[in-house]
């Protein structure tokens, strides 16, 4: 007979002796249980916990308290007072100009825009090509004010041509005959036709109309004011369509928007110049075109002329460095300036004679190649070359 083996004991896991000292640093370390814990059901549960900004601190760091999320953008004035001393000191470099030279003369003399008109340009183009295409109701704002610029120059624009040539493949889409000819004076416009990837929209949906319509639609060149009768009649109705308001002009383009804003954005930094005051590059620049350098010149002779327009020099700026007096003219005991040394001193007078310089500093500092070899040769004589 079997008999039942016994029953397995489980073994016991026996605890690790324990020192006192480890014991009595246990009892220190773990929590002590309060005596008086509320009950569950007289912990007050609030509906409504505060917003997430209430809750942080109000001194802390990137943190907007105006709304519920934290600001994590960098700060545009803090990133604009950091990139645009960059982009001045670059410019600056590039003609030359003495380190005192203002802001404003290095940007007109270069021809090029502040990086704050810069980005408002980039601005408006990215909006007015987005709000263009949609039913925003700014949209209508928009093609409204593009609307009156085009009335009021419409002969400088590209537009009208794409327009007419557009309205001339309507018809002859719609129309019964299978193969059509439209004549056009416009090269350009027939040239950015046969380049789609650089063609105007209104020219991409020319060519759209003429693919769906599966017709031989063809386009022909015509010399514009060679006396060909068709020729002439279109250019007097397309001159009367421009002085009498019509629909037809409704359709606007992101160039559009482009032109316009380009040609405000100018407007206001003519009239930001003109207005100036103070500046010794305005007294003999009106515009704010480049005057573009004169390549047959050194390095160093632009250097010159540029620094002589701006009328910051070494003679007459350094003592901003140094911090030291204002220079004098020992001679005519006045102050050291560009216009006063090559209009007014006493020590540059007989040379001046010579050389037969006007005594007009925008006629002695304006682009022109024969005054400037004068100016040079005067600079020479007076021991003025290191400007």
């Amino acid at each position: 007979m079997f008999t039942k083996p016994p029953a397995l004991k489980s073994p016991s896991i026996r605890q690790p002796p324990y020192s006192k000292d480890v014991q009595k640093q246990k009892n220190k370390t773990s929590p002590t249980t309060p005596k008086n814990l509320p009950k569950p059901n007289s912990l007050k549960i609030t509906s409504n916990p505060k917003p997430l900004h209430q809750m942080l601190p109000k001194n802390s760091p990137n943190v907007n308290t105006s709304t519920s999320s934290i600001n994590t953008d960098i700060n545009k004035q803090s990133f604009a007072s950091t990139v645009e001393p960059i982009h001045n000191t670059a410019l600056r470099l590039s003609i030359g100009a003495f380190k005192s030279s203002p802001v404003l003369s290095i940007i007109s003399i270069t021809g090029t825009k502040s990086l704050e008109k810069r980005r408002i340009k980039h601005t408006l183009e990215y909006s007015s090509k987005t709000l263009i295409a949609t039913k925003n109701p700014i949209s209508t704002i928009l093609r409204n004010s593009i609307n009156q610029f085009q009335n009021n120059d419409i002969n400088n624009l590209g537009t009208p041509e794409y327009l007419a040539l557009l309205k001339a493949t309507e018809l002859a889409a719609s129309s019964d005959i299978q193969s059509s000819t439209i004549y056009t004076d416009s090269l350009s416009a027939l040239t950015n036709l046969a380049n789609p990837q650089k063609n105007n929209p209104i020219g991409n949906l020319i060519l759209n109309i003429i693919f769906l319509s599966k017709k031989d639609i063809r386009f022909l060149w015509v010399p514009g004011h060679n006396n060909i009768p068709g020729n002439e009649i279109a250019d007097e109705i397309a001159k009367k369509a421009t002085k009498e308001p019509t629909d037809f002009w409704n359709i606007t383009t992101h160039l559009d928007t482009k032109l316009l804003i380009n040609t405000n954005l100018d407007q206001t930094c003519l009239q930001e110049w003109r207005s100036l005051r103070n500046n010794k590059l305005r007294e003999i620049k009106s515009s704010t075109l480049p005057w573009l350098p004169d390549t047959s010149l050194p390095r160093r002779h632009q250097i010159v002329l540029n620094r002589l327009r701006i009328g910051h020099t070494l003679y007459t700026h350094e003592h901003l460095l140094s911090k030291k007096e204002q220079p004098i003219c020992t001679s005519c005991n006045t102050v050291t300036t560009v216009k006063h040394l090559l209009t007014e001193c006493l020590l540059t007078k007989d040379a001046r004679d010579k050389l037969m310089l006007p005594n007009n500093l925008c006629e002695i500092l304006a682009p022109n190649t024969e005054r400037t070899s004068s100016l040079l040769e005067l600079l020479k004589e007076t021991n003025l070359q290191k400007i």
